[in-house]
């Protein structure tokens, strides 16, 4: 009878007929009529593991008493034992010929009158983590045997309990049980009659295992064995586990009964165990507060559903992508279509707002929030297809005095730009100001978060009794029910504590700051308007906007991106020039397609081209270089008909002149300000 590690042998049920064998294949499994039957004839008796059960399916005897001349089962099915030229299905055909149920091949107890049934038996192999084995087998007249070999994979160890060993047998001569293993060498520990009470039964080893009993043949004649009767049977009860060896220090943490971390694993935020118990129980700070992942996943969700049909948020696109990333609602490692349009739109919007007229508006805080939601994206800033925003950043920044404008200097800090020390002393002096402005607390919480990103580089120790007069002068802030004041307000303040590293101080009160955060929000999930569910979502992560400048964007799978034409203009906040750009279609302009842009200085009508086909995919263009001149052969989705003799034409009117065909190319008509730029589709005049 083959071993299981997860099978208890003494519940294993067999059944046969005349010439039918039926072994259930689970340990414990018997035979019972359909669903509704009761029928007492139709229930199925559960034999020891030693016994064969009868045709009756009532009776059971004992596997030694097959085919041993005697008579045991009520219809003599025991005694079918004539020397068959073949067996049928579920028989076992010993080398006399005789048949034997299927059940007593390679069980350990040779029940073939020649014992053929146990020769060529191998080492079951047991190759699960943890296991139990019964046995026992009928210590009589006949030698019998049995080997098990345990895997112990490298890195592991095995753990191996004996228990309930007994002996029907007095010597060692005659019965043993040995454990046997490799080590520097072949090391092994035997257990006999007489002397196996006194011998270690917890046995560790590092290497595949193999346990083996053994019984000698002898003379003796059977003695009379009742059903109850244990005293002529070998029995054992193993049970073992194969563990990480890292389980045998006492300092480990048990992730499973099989694998263990070190204690210094657990509960630092990462999942070392494979089913995650090493951050179980561990929730600190925010996640400690409960229903804030329900909260925070509503809030994901009501966010991603303000989405418009062009996959953006309009003007509001670079914030909900920062939320999202920070919320754990979006990844934008370039493996999720749906993100990948996300960020698609958020660069057409960059592209468009800093090119287009809306160019000059951008102050230095909308900058930042465009520098952070790039560095959210894994995009570099400092290369958004050509533009350097840090360095355009930077120097608005040294143009504008007003000192409320400390976004900047958390973005800065995020793209990890080293501050000057005028910056640094403009964040502090911001944080102890005795100004009385109702809204300064918002102020000073974003001038923490800045303090703060500052902190973690080398100017940590100078900086830290600043954040800490900071955090202090901020905490005496809150109010009974757990807020800062409006739910704006509140929000920035988190955020800056957390950044700091105060959330969990005696003297703050997190728990009602979070619940009152939750109390504001709707049953859509959102917190009441979209600025207050940005501020929020970071928060119900235990992030914050310094937590940007966290990333890590090293093991990021986006594919490179594809060029851009903004990238072939050297981008420059600074000196514009308006520009009227217009598509003529027809000799009698059947078609207008007007487009005003904001250009910079020293740019070429091939440079406007291409802008406007960035901002407007209906001036898309084919060109080619034919003899070292480009060739605008198709605009507007129509190209070139020579037979129809209609061609792309370019037009300039300059201020104060009139309109004038120029057969110079796009890349060789520079821009002047006020310039009205014409590509005109219409009948070409051949001089």
């Amino acid at each position: 009878m083959s071993f299981s590690s997860t099978m208890y042998y003494a519940n294993r049920v067999s059944v046969w007929w005349p010439w039918i064998l039926i072994i259930p294949a689970i340990a414990g499994e018997s035979w019972y009529t359909s669903p509704g039957q009761t029928s007492s004839e139709d229930y199925v008796t559960e034999c020891d593991v030693n016994q064969f059960l009868c045709n009756d399916r009532q009776t059971c005897i004992y596997k030694y008493k097959w085919c041993d001349g005697n008579r045991d089962c009520p219809n003599q099915d025991d005694e079918y034992c004539a020397q068959q030229s073949e067996c049928q299905f579920e028989f076992f055909r010993c080398d006399d010929g005789s048949c034997i149920p299927e059940s007593g091949r390679c069980d350990g107890y040779p029940s073939c009158p020649d014992g053929s049934d146990e020769f060529d038996c191998d080492c079951e192999e047991m190759n699960s983590d943890t296991g139990k084995i019964i046995y026992s087998v009928y210590s009589g007249t006949k030698r019998t045997s049995k080997c098990l070999r345990i895997a112990v994979p490298e890195s592991k160890y095995l753990s191996l309990n004996i228990a309930n060993l007994k002996f029907a047998k007095t010597s060692c001569d005659e019965a043993t049980l040995s454990v046997t293993w490799e080590a520097l060498k072949s090391e092994s520990v035997t257990f006999c009659p007489g002397n196996h009470t006194s011998i270690k039964k917890l046995i560790n080893t590092f290497s595949d295992t193999e346990v083996k009993h053994r019984t000698i043949s002898t003379r003796r004649t059977h003695p009379w064995i009742g059903r109850s009767s244990g005293k002529s049977f070998d029995s054992f009860t193993i049970t073992y586990v194969v563990e990480d060896l890292l389980c045998m220090k006492p300092d480990s943490f048990k992730c499973s009964s099989t694998s263990c971390v070190s204690m210094d694993k657990k509960c630092d935020g990462v999942r070392n165990c494979y089913n995650g118990k090493d951050e179980v129980g561990c929730e600190r700070g925010v996640f400690a507060v409960p229903g804030v992942n329900i909260s925070r996943n509503l809030g994901v969700n009501w966010l991603k559903n303000q989405r418009n049909a062009a996959w953006g948020w309009r003007e509001n696109t670079h914030r909900a992508i920062i939320a999202l990333y920070l919320a754990k609602g979006a990844n934008f490692n370039g493996t999720n279509l749906d993100e990948d349009l996300m960020e698609k739109q958020l660069e057409l919007q960059m592209s468009t707002a800093i090119l287009r007229n809306e160019t000059d508006l951008i102050t230095p805080t909308q900058l930042a929030m465009y520098i952070n939601a790039l560095l959210a994206i894994c995009h570099d800033p400092r290369n958004f297809y050509g533009f350097n925003l840090i360095n355009d950043m930077k120097r608005q920044m040294e143009f504008s005095k007003n000192t409320t404008h400390l976004l900047p200097y958390l973005a800065l800090c995020n793209a990890k730009e080293i501050l000057t020390d005028l910056d640094v002393v403009k964040l502090v002096q911001v944080l102890e100001s005795p100004s009385n402005h109702s809204f300064f607390t918002d102020v000073q919480s974003v001038a923490l978060m800045g303090l703060a990103c500052i902190g973690n580089s080398s100017k940590t120790l100078e900086l830290k009794e600043n954040i800490t007069r900071a955090t202090e002068i901020l905490k005496k802030h809150q109010n009974e029910d757990g807020s800062f004041g409006n739910i704006y307000t509140t929000a920035l303040v988190i955020q800056a504590l957390l950044s700091s590293g105060h959330e969990e101080d005696t003297d703050l009160d997190l728990k009602a700051a979070i619940e009152f955060l939750k109390s504001q929000q709707s049953k859509d999930g959102s917190f009441g308007d979209f600025l207050a569910t940005y501020l929020i979502l970071p928060i119900l992560n235990s992030k914050s906007l310094s937590d940007i400048g966290k990333i890590n964007c090293t093991e990021n799978v986006k594919r490179v991106r594809d060029s851009n034409p903004v990238a072939d203009i050297e981008f420059k906040l600074g000196p514009k020039i308006s520009i009227k750009y217009y598509l003529y279609v027809g000799d009698k302009k059947d078609q207008i397609h007007p487009l005003f842009l904001r250009m910079s200085t020293n740019s070429s009508v091939l440079d406007m081209m291409r802008l406007a086909s960035e901002a407007d995919p209906k001036y898309k263009f084919q060109s080619q270089n034919i003899k070292g001149k480009l060739y605008i052969y198709e605009l507007f989705g129509i190209a070139n008909d020579p037979e129809d003799e209609k061609f792309w034409l370019l037009y300039v009117q300059s201020e104060n002149a009139s309109l004038q065909l120029t057969t110079k190319s796009p890349d060789e008509v520079f821009l002047k300000n006020n310039d009205k730029i014409i590509m005109w589709y219409k009948t070409a005049q051949i001089d």
